[in-house]
């Protein structure tokens, strides 16, 4: 059972040499018998939660996929990837997310949201669009598609009008 290392872990990780302390507490349950994958998993996920160690979280997401495959942890791992601005390995690491869950709309609007951040507008687009498609009463992402739209229009108004 790997609750009482998972709680120790989110416990731990906001102090001061906190990751640290977490590793050790992950490394000690492997040790004792806990599933590798969901100790490390959860190490990655209450990294990434506490936003104070991203390498952290990006070691143990990618070590907890080397043993399984987890939507979850490809999605967290492509956010700490667009929250450090590697937003190309973020649509990379999303595009392999929607393999598993493509009617996801946390993924599909991560996927917009990394594509816009590498100035990859269709890309964005399409994937806000299939958002909207499967969760067409969300009006977060109706009102940020609409300001996204409002973007582009305005940018694509400038570029004919500039001289060349």
């Amino acid at each position: 059972d790997i609750k009482p290392y998972a709680a120790l872990i989110t416990l731990l990780l906001p102090k001061q040499n906190g990751a640290e302390a977490a590793r050790a507490v992950a490394e000690q349950g492997i040790y004792n018998g806990a599933d590798p994958a969901d100790l490390l998993s959860a190490l990655g996920a209450a990294a990434f939660r506490t936003g104070h160690d991203d390498a952290t979280a990006e070691i143990a997401l990618n070590k907890a996929l080397e043993y399984r495959s987890s939507f979850d942890d490809i999605v967290s791992l492509a956010e700490i990837y667009m929250r450090e601005g590697r937003n190309g390995r973020a649509v990379l690491t999303l595009q392999q997310a929607l393999e598993l869950n493509p009617d996801s709309v946390r993924a599909n609007w991560d996927l917009g949201h990394a594509h816009e951040a590498a100035y990859e507008y269709s890309g964005a687009e399409k994937a806000y669009r299939r958002a909207l498609a499967i969760d067409p009463g969300n009006t977060e992402i109706q009102a940020y598609f609409a300001d996204f739209e409002r973007r582009l229009s305005v940018g694509e108004a400038a570029l004919k009008h500039s001289p060349r």
